[in-house]
């Protein structure tokens, strides 16, 4: 019997240093553990979305998680599940990836929507950016795993801006 959460079948698990990340055919549903309080992780998300950075939508969510005849209730952050190419720049090659995503793209309007996202991610400092750049989709950049600190952190993004900026011009 496969395990499931809110009645979906988990495809993959992943952990993380807040507790684990159960993903779905649509949904990442995150669990923490210890004493992460999920409202406050959710304002978080809004926050920076309200500051324009592009996040998935997400929502406070209370599900059963069912592991054969094992089942509990759990807690935790529930994601739309973004597509795309994976990237995070604190990782060798993450950079390039970015950078490399872009240089594709062909829509002028989602290279623009590309950068204002990456210049607010620098606004409010995220940390450890990390997400998913898909060249044709509107949004074509998401954040996840979102963590920042309230202050610009503009030198983070600025090689990736630059590339975006290039790449703009280059299209005409």
């Amino acid at each position: 019997m496969p395990k499931r959460i809110a009645g979906e079948i988990i495809e993959r698990e992943v952990p993380s240093r807040e507790g684990i990340v159960y993903i779905t055919s649509r949904y990442v549903y995150k669990v923490f553990g210890g004493r992460t309080n999920p409202y406050d992780e959710l304002g978080k998300y809004k926050a920076a979305e309200g500051r324009g950075v592009p996040v998935p939508s997400t929502a406070k969510f209370t599900a059963q998680l069912q592991d054969g005849s094992r089942t509990e209730d759990v807690g935790g952050l529930r994601s739309t599940k973004a597509s795309g190419r994976f990237f995070q720049l604190s990782k060798p090659g993450g950079e390039s990836i970015l950078i490399n995503e872009i240089n594709r793209m062909t829509n002028r309007e989602l290279i623009k929507v590309v950068i204002k996202g990456l210049q607010s991610a620098g606004e409010i400092g995220v940390t450890d950016p990390q997400g998913f750049v898909a060249i044709n989709s509107n949004p074509p950049l998401t954040f996840i795993d979102l963590h920042y600190r309230g202050s610009p952190s503009p030198i983070t993004f600025q090689a990736v801006i630059n590339a975006a900026e290039r790449r703009l011009e280059q299209l005409g």
